[in-house]
């Protein structure tokens, strides 16, 4: 739990403390596995009324208490989009299904981390749905003979085996997202510690204080402590955590009271904050995601001093959670006590939810926002020239291509389309930039949009291409990759986007390219609601990267065509987000469907162009 939370508050030295997730799979696992295990042995079956009571005494007061607690907070940002998200994790969490709330809201357009306070909750998720699996597979098992009883081991195992596949080599067919949060690929942590529970039942005296018990034990916790300190995060995550969860299964093993580590664990703090382990998870986000809010609203950053705080207020209310909410509630013997206790905390959270749906949701904006949402494009359209149509019906004359931000500004070409009577089409797909060669990843599976486009254009013989992107984009090395060569660079950058633009040329046809959409620095739809309803930002001492600008400089040539939307989203020097009482940016740099009709005029030439 320490290392999730000095993870989460951003120390550097801990920057593997998400693993501890995967350390807490690996032990729930073992711990329920171990109480079915015995029950079976004891009764030779398994009480399903009572695996639930137990685990809703276990998991509901607190998470109910602490679900009141995050409304508290999450009301600073009522009346805005981020609270509509936050209602619906709420009730995501609520029925156990946070995970796969946070899978469907992950990925690019997903609201920063650190202003979501439920986020953690879906690490619930995984473990409720695999209580739902687990005990009714214990009740079978308990009614098997020898031999059906190792068939279900080899189901499980089998299962275990293709889960941890699944969570390895799923990129091509899984998101990161499904990857990370969903029970598919995460069960293999669980059922290594169901494994361990069976093994230690059934041979015990592999527990011990030998020499071995204790230098596999010290062992163990040194890959642990190292890969809480030195692992980073990304998405191949899954031989990290295989060998932290191979560690903590040792350790389980090796950590009995009379080892090294066993005394280690034994002593006072280390059991108390075991005690109140629970209760910290629950609460220890919402107040790293208040801190959060405080340091977006102050204008500035977390501080050292800002996180000892949040460390000591999360250590107090976690003590009083744990004495005054969780431990009153391990003495209801019976679903009446149990339900009877609830009633309360339920009622109130129901009143929330009530009353953030009907008082406080995003709708009610003081500026108008449309959160329609921008599409990902599936290749499967784009291979079957199924592209959205801009203007009246006919042969396409020009076609958009780019990213996210090209998808945004369709709503621009949209209206001057049918404005002047040209019909176009439109390609885009999130983090694909219009050059052939580049991309996000080299993974084989990745659908060649770009070339798709390229193939269209020729084939439908298209005389006006505009390409438009998040240039800057290209300055992220990390997050792109070249194809055809080991290094990404700067130069290699540009250099790809003028060949590009050159072969269009020589094809005959017209490039219009728009430059870098002006970006924010802070979240304008929040600055807007926790600082100033006139909050803007001043660009006059910002460095502006004009990518294309710069890339295509020294082509000369009256089929090319630079279009800056600068002039119509900077006005003195000054950036806003809102003109006309209309919001013009969905977030820090792309623009909602009023932004981008208030910049059509940036579009207007090409349509003069191929109307004349």
């Amino acid at each position: 739990m320490l290392g999730v939370f000095f993870f989460h508050l951003d120390w550097e030295w801990m920057s593997g403390g998400w693993l501890g997730v995967d350390v807490f799979f690996v032990i729930s696992g073992y711990l329920i596995s171990s109480i079915l295990l015995r029950e079976v042995e004891e009764s030779g079956k398994v009480s399903l009324s009572q695996f639930y009571l137990r685990r809703v005494r276990r998991i509901m007061p607190a998470l109910l208490v602490s679900l009141i607690g995050t409304f508290l907070i999450a009301l600073i940002f009522s009346d805005t989009s981020f609270f509509n998200e936050y209602l619906n994790s709420l009730l995501s969490a609520l029925f156990s299904v946070s995970n796969v709330f946070f899978w469907q809201h992950s990925g690019y357009f997903a609201i920063d981390s650190h202003l979501v306070p439920l986020l953690h909750t879906w690490t619930l998720g995984v473990e409720e749905q695999f209580y739902i699996i687990i005990p009714a597979l214990f009740a079978f098992f308990a009614t098997r003979s020898a031999r059906g009883r190792r068939g279900i081991w080899f189901g499980i195992f089998l299962s275990t085996i293709g889960s941890f596949f699944l969570c390895r080599y799923g990129q091509g067919v899984l998101s990161d997202g499904f990857r990370f949060y969903m029970l598919p690929t995460r069960m293999w942590e669980l059922a290594i510690g169901t494994f361990l529970a069976l093994l230690l039942t059934k041979y015990p005296g592999i527990r011990g204080r030998s020499f071995l018990h204790q230098v596999f034990g010290v062992l163990s916790l040194g890959v642990l402590i190292y890969a809480f300190s030195h692992y980073v995060g990304n998405s191949n995550f899954a031989e990290k955590c295989l060998f932290t969860v191979l560690a903590t299964a040792v350790l389980i093993i090796c950590a009995n009271e009379g080892t090294i580590v066993g005394r280690l664990f034994s002593l006072p703090p280390l059991r108390f904050v075991g005690k109140i382990s629970y209760s910290m998870y629950l609460w220890h986000w919402p107040l790293i995601v208040l801190l959060h809010i405080q340091a977006f609203r102050m204008e500035s950053g977390v501080t050292v001093t800002n996180q000892l705080a949040v460390l000591a207020a999360v250590f107090v209310i976690s003590t009083l959670s744990w004495k005054y909410v969780e431990e009153p509630f391990r003495r209801k013997r019976t679903w009446k006590q149990c339900l009877a206790s609830l009633s309360l905390p339920a009622s109130i959270v129901a009143a929330c939810i009530l009353i953030g749906f009907t008082s406080f949701r995003g709708e009610g904006e003081k500026y108008t926002y449309n959160l329609e949402q921008y599409h990902e494009a599936r290749f499967e359209s784009a291979r079957k020239e199924r592209y959205p149509a801009l203007g009246p019906n006919g042969v396409p004359q020009f076609m958009v291509i780019g990213d996210s931000h090209a998808r945004a500004t369709g709503f621009a070409f949209q209206d001057l389309a049918d404005e002047y009577g040209i019909s176009g089409v439109i390609g885009t797909h999130s983090a694909t930039a219009p050059l052939v060669n580049i991309r996000a990843s080299r993974r084989v599976g990745d659908p060649p949009f770009v070339k798709t486009w390229m193939d269209y254009i020729e084939k439908h013989q298209i005389k006006h291409v505009v390409m438009v992107a998040k240039w800057d984009s290209l300055y992220s090395l990390e997050t792109r990759v070249h194809l055809q060569r080991e290094k990404m660079t700067h130069e290699l950058a540009q250099e790809e986007l003028r060949s590009v633009v050159n072969d269009l040329i020589e094809q005959g046809r017209h490039v219009w390219i728009l430059d870098q959409i002006p970006r924010f620095k802070k979240d304008p739809r929040l600055a807007v609601r926790l600082i100033s309803d006139d909050y803007c930002e001043d660009v006059s001492g910002r460095d502006t990267v004009y990518f294309a600008s710069k890339a295509l400089n020294g082509i000369e040539s009256d089929k090319l065509h630079l279009m800056d939307a600068m002039p119509y989203l900077i006005q003195s020097n000054v950036l806003s987000p809102v003109r006309d009482n209309v919001f013009l940016y969905k977030d820090k740099s792309h623009l909602t469907p009023e932004g981008s009709r208030y910049i059509k005029d940036v579009f207007r030439p090409l349509f003069e162009a191929m109307s004349s």
